[in-house]
Protein backbone atom coordinates (compact mmCIF):
# COMPACT_ATOMS: atom_id res chain seq x y z
CA UNK A 1 0.00 0.00 0.00
CA UNK A 2 2.83 2.43 0.67
CA UNK A 3 4.97 1.68 -2.38
CA UNK A 4 1.39 2.21 -4.13
CA UNK A 5 0.74 5.35 -2.83
CA UNK A 6 4.42 6.52 -3.16
CA UNK A 7 4.29 5.83 -7.05
CA UNK A 8 1.28 7.53 -7.36
CA UNK A 9 2.56 10.45 -5.92
CA UNK A 10 5.19 10.15 -8.18
CA UNK A 11 3.14 10.30 -11.07
CA UNK A 12 0.72 12.80 -9.86
CA UNK A 13 3.62 15.11 -9.12
CA UNK A 14 4.92 14.57 -12.71
CA UNK A 15 1.74 15.49 -14.25
CA UNK A 16 1.60 18.43 -12.34
CA UNK A 17 5.02 19.90 -13.29
CA UNK A 18 4.15 18.76 -17.30
CA UNK A 19 0.73 21.24 -16.96
CA UNK A 20 2.44 23.83 -15.03
CA UNK A 21 5.45 23.81 -18.03
CA UNK A 22 3.58 23.50 -20.58
CA UNK A 23 3.57 25.50 -23.28
CA UNK A 24 0.55 27.70 -25.08
CA UNK A 25 1.64 28.09 -28.70
CA UNK A 26 -0.44 31.79 -29.43
CA UNK A 27 -0.66 33.37 -32.74
CA UNK A 28 -1.52 37.16 -32.66
CA UNK A 29 -1.82 39.59 -35.96
CA UNK A 30 -0.77 42.46 -36.82
CA UNK A 31 -1.11 45.79 -39.13
CA UNK A 32 0.86 44.75 -41.99
CA UNK A 33 1.60 48.45 -43.86
CA UNK A 34 1.62 50.51 -41.00
CA UNK A 35 5.27 52.33 -40.60
CA UNK A 36 6.90 52.78 -38.33
CA UNK A 37 4.47 50.96 -36.16
CA UNK A 38 4.19 47.48 -37.99
CA UNK A 39 4.66 46.35 -41.69
CA UNK A 40 6.13 43.93 -43.36
CA UNK A 41 8.91 44.02 -45.59
CA UNK A 42 10.73 41.06 -47.75
CA UNK A 43 9.01 38.66 -45.70
CA UNK A 44 10.31 40.18 -42.28
CA UNK A 45 7.84 41.72 -39.83
CA UNK A 46 9.39 44.73 -38.26
CA UNK A 47 8.46 48.03 -36.59
CA UNK A 48 7.91 49.92 -33.15
CA UNK A 49 5.13 47.49 -32.27
CA UNK A 50 7.17 44.47 -33.20
CA UNK A 51 9.48 45.91 -31.31
CA UNK A 52 7.60 46.48 -27.85
CA UNK A 53 5.47 42.73 -28.25
CA UNK A 54 8.51 40.59 -28.90
CA UNK A 55 10.29 42.42 -26.02
CA UNK A 56 7.08 41.68 -23.94
CA UNK A 57 6.36 38.20 -25.15
CA UNK A 58 10.02 37.21 -24.39
CA UNK A 59 9.23 37.43 -20.57
CA UNK A 60 5.88 35.43 -20.63
CA UNK A 61 7.47 31.85 -20.30
CA UNK A 62 3.98 29.91 -20.52
CA UNK A 63 3.37 31.35 -24.44
CA UNK A 64 5.22 30.83 -27.65
CA UNK A 65 3.86 33.56 -29.41
CA UNK A 66 3.86 33.98 -33.10
CA UNK A 67 3.34 37.56 -34.55
CA UNK A 68 2.03 37.50 -38.16
CA UNK A 69 1.56 40.33 -40.68
CA UNK A 70 -1.80 40.59 -41.97
CA UNK A 71 -3.85 43.31 -44.07
CA UNK A 72 -5.33 45.27 -41.53
CA UNK A 73 -9.73 44.90 -42.85
CA UNK A 74 -8.30 40.74 -42.72
CA UNK A 75 -7.15 41.28 -39.31
CA UNK A 76 -10.35 42.83 -38.07
CA UNK A 77 -12.44 39.71 -39.74
CA UNK A 78 -10.38 37.03 -38.04
CA UNK A 79 -11.28 38.76 -34.82
CA UNK A 80 -14.94 39.36 -35.35
CA UNK A 81 -15.07 35.53 -36.68
CA UNK A 82 -13.30 34.19 -33.43
CA UNK A 83 -10.25 33.20 -35.76
CA UNK A 84 -7.77 35.12 -34.49
CA UNK A 85 -7.13 35.48 -30.83
CA UNK A 86 -5.77 39.10 -30.89
CA UNK A 87 -4.49 41.93 -33.17
CA UNK A 88 -2.54 44.90 -32.98
CA UNK A 89 -2.68 48.19 -32.70
CA UNK A 90 -6.93 48.86 -32.63
CA UNK A 91 -7.85 52.14 -30.97
CA UNK A 92 -11.02 52.45 -28.24
CA UNK A 93 -13.72 52.25 -30.12
CA UNK A 94 -15.97 49.22 -28.18
CA UNK A 95 -19.08 50.29 -29.58
CA UNK A 96 -17.97 50.72 -32.82
CA UNK A 97 -15.88 46.93 -33.28
CA UNK A 98 -17.85 45.07 -30.31
CA UNK A 99 -16.60 41.44 -31.07
CA UNK A 100 -13.21 43.05 -29.31
CA UNK A 101 -13.19 42.16 -25.80
CA UNK A 102 -11.04 42.90 -23.72
CA UNK A 103 -8.52 45.84 -24.54
CA UNK A 104 -5.37 45.19 -23.16
CA UNK A 105 -3.39 48.11 -21.16
CA UNK A 106 -2.51 50.71 -23.73
CA UNK A 107 0.63 50.35 -25.52
CA UNK A 108 1.22 53.69 -26.66
CA UNK A 109 -0.36 56.98 -27.26
CA UNK A 110 -0.30 57.67 -30.81
CA UNK A 111 -1.06 61.66 -32.10
CA UNK A 112 -3.51 61.86 -34.63
CA UNK A 113 -2.87 64.78 -37.02
CA UNK A 114 -5.25 65.62 -40.18
CA UNK A 115 -2.53 67.27 -43.52
CA UNK A 116 -4.58 68.66 -46.25
CA UNK A 117 -3.93 70.27 -49.85
CA UNK A 118 -2.60 73.56 -49.71
CA UNK A 119 -6.03 75.03 -51.65
CA UNK A 120 -8.31 74.06 -48.16
CA UNK A 121 -6.45 76.23 -46.28
CA UNK A 122 -7.10 74.28 -43.40
CA UNK A 123 -4.89 76.64 -40.96
CA UNK A 124 -7.96 79.28 -40.92
CA UNK A 125 -10.56 76.09 -40.54
CA UNK A 126 -10.50 76.11 -36.35
CA UNK A 127 -12.91 73.80 -35.70
CA UNK A 128 -12.84 70.20 -36.13
CA UNK A 129 -14.71 68.17 -37.77
CA UNK A 130 -17.10 71.25 -38.38
CA UNK A 131 -15.02 73.49 -40.73
CA UNK A 132 -14.48 70.54 -42.83
CA UNK A 133 -18.17 69.23 -43.48
CA UNK A 134 -18.73 68.89 -47.72
CA UNK A 135 -14.91 67.62 -47.80
CA UNK A 136 -13.33 64.46 -48.64
CA UNK A 137 -11.24 63.04 -46.24
CA UNK A 138 -8.52 60.17 -46.48
CA UNK A 139 -8.14 57.63 -44.26
CA UNK A 140 -6.17 54.08 -44.32
CA UNK A 141 -8.68 51.33 -44.84
CA UNK A 142 -10.27 49.91 -41.93
CA UNK A 143 -8.81 52.87 -39.38
CA UNK A 144 -11.44 54.42 -36.91
CA UNK A 145 -9.13 57.62 -36.62
CA UNK A 146 -9.81 61.42 -36.19
CA UNK A 147 -12.45 60.90 -33.02
CA UNK A 148 -16.23 60.31 -33.05
CA UNK A 149 -17.44 63.85 -33.49
CA UNK A 150 -15.64 63.29 -37.15
CA UNK A 151 -16.82 59.52 -37.49
CA UNK A 152 -20.27 60.30 -36.85
CA UNK A 153 -19.85 63.03 -39.68
CA UNK A 154 -19.04 60.69 -41.94
CA UNK A 155 -21.94 58.25 -41.08
CA UNK A 156 -24.72 61.46 -41.59
CA UNK A 157 -22.87 62.37 -44.84
CA UNK A 158 -21.71 65.70 -43.91
CA UNK A 159 -18.02 64.68 -44.68
CA UNK A 160 -17.00 61.88 -47.66
CA UNK A 161 -14.35 60.01 -46.73
CA UNK A 162 -12.13 58.37 -49.07
CA UNK A 163 -10.36 54.94 -47.69
CA UNK A 164 -6.77 53.24 -49.61
CA UNK A 165 -4.82 50.67 -48.24
CA UNK A 166 -1.87 52.64 -47.83
CA UNK A 167 -0.62 55.73 -46.43
CA UNK A 168 1.27 56.74 -49.48
CA UNK A 169 -1.65 56.71 -51.79
CA UNK A 170 -3.50 59.09 -49.21
CA UNK A 171 -0.68 60.91 -49.28
CA UNK A 172 0.06 61.47 -52.91
CA UNK A 173 -3.94 61.50 -53.60
CA UNK A 174 -3.61 64.54 -51.12
CA UNK A 175 -0.82 66.50 -53.34
CA UNK A 176 -2.68 65.71 -56.54
CA UNK A 177 -6.08 67.36 -55.07
CA UNK A 178 -7.89 64.25 -55.55
CA UNK A 179 -8.76 64.02 -52.06
CA UNK A 180 -9.04 67.33 -49.85
CA UNK A 181 -7.08 65.62 -46.84
CA UNK A 182 -5.92 62.94 -44.81
CA UNK A 183 -5.78 61.88 -41.21
CA UNK A 184 -3.55 59.30 -39.39
CA UNK A 185 -0.97 59.19 -36.60
CA UNK A 186 1.87 61.76 -37.06
CA UNK A 187 5.07 59.83 -36.56
CA UNK A 188 2.88 57.52 -39.49
CA UNK A 189 2.47 60.52 -42.00
CA UNK A 190 5.88 61.59 -41.55
CA UNK A 191 7.58 58.19 -42.24
CA UNK A 192 5.30 58.25 -45.30
CA UNK A 193 6.46 61.41 -46.55
CA UNK A 194 9.91 60.90 -45.97
CA UNK A 195 9.68 57.72 -48.33
CA UNK A 196 7.82 59.08 -50.76
CA UNK A 197 10.46 61.94 -50.95
CA UNK A 198 13.14 59.24 -51.45
CA UNK A 199 11.38 56.96 -54.05
CA UNK A 200 10.34 59.94 -55.91
CA UNK A 201 12.99 62.65 -55.78
CA UNK A 202 11.29 64.71 -58.59
CA UNK A 203 7.82 64.35 -57.46
CA UNK A 204 6.54 67.97 -56.81
CA UNK A 205 2.83 66.86 -55.86
CA UNK A 206 4.22 67.00 -52.13
CA UNK A 207 5.18 70.65 -52.27
CA UNK A 208 1.22 71.03 -52.21
CA UNK A 209 0.67 69.25 -48.89
CA UNK A 210 0.64 71.47 -45.62
CA UNK A 211 2.23 70.42 -42.39
CA UNK A 212 -0.50 69.51 -40.69
CA UNK A 213 -2.78 70.25 -37.95
CA UNK A 214 -3.38 67.76 -34.41
CA UNK A 215 -6.68 66.91 -34.16
CA UNK A 216 -6.78 63.94 -31.55
CA UNK A 217 -5.17 61.65 -29.59
CA UNK A 218 -5.84 57.79 -30.17
CA UNK A 219 -3.80 55.02 -27.53
CA UNK A 220 -2.86 52.03 -29.33
CA UNK A 221 -4.12 48.61 -27.56
CA UNK A 222 -3.69 44.32 -27.99
CA UNK A 223 -7.35 43.94 -28.85
CA UNK A 224 -8.76 40.39 -27.88
CA UNK A 225 -11.42 38.26 -29.81
CA UNK A 226 -14.76 37.77 -27.56
CA UNK A 227 -15.63 35.14 -29.84
CA UNK A 228 -15.22 31.20 -29.60
CA UNK A 229 -13.54 32.00 -26.16
CA UNK A 230 -13.80 28.10 -25.28
CA UNK A 231 -11.11 28.48 -27.82
CA UNK A 232 -9.02 30.41 -25.82
CA UNK A 233 -8.90 29.19 -22.09
CA UNK A 234 -5.44 30.47 -21.13
CA UNK A 235 -7.24 34.04 -22.09
CA UNK A 236 -7.55 36.08 -18.95
CA UNK A 237 -4.38 35.02 -17.74
CA UNK A 238 -2.21 35.87 -20.67
CA UNK A 239 -3.86 39.14 -20.34
CA UNK A 240 -3.10 39.96 -16.79
CA UNK A 241 0.19 38.86 -17.54
CA UNK A 242 0.80 40.71 -20.48
CA UNK A 243 -0.72 44.08 -19.37
CA UNK A 244 2.11 44.02 -15.95
CA UNK A 245 4.45 43.79 -18.27
CA UNK A 246 3.43 46.48 -20.53
CA UNK A 247 2.99 48.79 -17.27
CA UNK A 248 6.26 48.16 -16.37
CA UNK A 249 7.78 48.61 -19.33
CA UNK A 250 6.22 52.29 -19.70
CA UNK A 251 7.31 52.92 -15.97
CA UNK A 252 11.15 51.85 -16.73
CA UNK A 253 11.26 53.60 -20.13
CA UNK A 254 11.85 50.65 -22.94
CA UNK A 255 8.77 51.44 -24.58
CA UNK A 256 10.01 55.11 -24.99
CA UNK A 257 13.27 54.02 -25.96
CA UNK A 258 12.08 51.83 -28.82
CA UNK A 259 9.93 55.26 -30.35
CA UNK A 260 13.66 56.78 -30.24
CA UNK A 261 15.21 54.55 -32.07
CA UNK A 262 12.22 54.98 -35.10
CA UNK A 263 12.36 58.50 -34.87
CA UNK A 264 15.86 58.86 -35.24
CA UNK A 265 16.48 56.66 -38.19
CA UNK A 266 16.46 58.80 -41.68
Amino acid sequence: MIRKIIITGLLLSFSLVTLATQEHTVTIYGDASYRPYSWEENGVFKGVYIDVLTQAFDKMDDYHVDLVAVPWERGLNLLNTGKAFALFPPYYYPNRRPYIEPYSAPIFTEKTILVCNKSVDSFNRKRWPEDYFGLTIGQSSGYLLGGDAFLDAVKNKKIYMSESLRAEQNLLMVGTGRIDCYVNDQLAIETELERIKTRFSHYNALENIDSGKMVSYEESYLGFTNVNEGKYPFKQAFIKEFNQIIEDMKLNGDIDLIIQKYIQQP
